[in-house]
């Protein structure tokens, strides 16, 4: 079995992993809702 220590070090970078991941996702949700937002304006500006 890992030391004590060991388990922290994983643990602190199980938390910061699934933050990140949770980060990035909302990060992708909203440039999805963005997505036809951004073809409507190029399109207003390529007019």
């Amino acid at each position: 079995m890992a030391d004590e220590g060991t388990v922290v070090f994983l643990f602190l970078w199980a938390i910061i992993a699934t933050i990140v991941v949770i980060v990035l996702i909302r990060r992708n949700k909203r440039t999805a809702l963005d997505l036809p937002n951004l073809k409507s304006n190029k399109q207003k500006h390529s007019n």
